[in-house]
């Protein structure tokens, strides 16, 4: 998958919120006339300038299953193209190390594979 880090961002607002990634959304608003699309986009741009002024709400402006910390960690990780080339070893000691969870065994091999699947999946649409 592999995006830049300057776009990571941009592309994990738009993926939290809509579920779309960035690059079809955009390519659908050239594409077509869809207003829907283009409000969609104009909502990313606008809370890049919010996060930029420090007035972006995270608690109440990202969907909260995304924000959910295995969600989130996968799918920034995935987006930067990182987690996509770890080993199932090097995924689960790379949760331990990062993950903010605190619960307990909610690290397993399995969940994580099934977890990276997923998440790739979905981005790949």
């Amino acid at each position: 998958m592999g995006v830049s880090v300057d776009n990571c961002l941009a592309f994990f607002l738009c993926w939290d919120k809509y579920q779309v990634r960035l690059d079809r959304l955009i390519e659908k608003t050239q594409r077509q006339y869809d207003l829907k699309a283009y409000d969609r986009l104009a909502w990313v741009g606008r809370a890049l300038y919010k996060l930029h002024w420090g007035q972006f709400n995270l608690k109440t402006e990202l969907r909260s299953k995304s924000g959910e910390p295995h969600n989130l960690l996968m799918t920034c990780g995935l987006l930067l193209g990182q987690l996509q080339r770890l080993s199932g070893e090097e995924l689960l000691g790379f949760f331990d190390a990062v993950c903010s969870c605190r619960k307990e065994n909610a690290h397993t091999l399995d969940a994580l594979t099934k977890l990276r699947n997923r998440v790739r999946k979905r981005l790949l649409e």
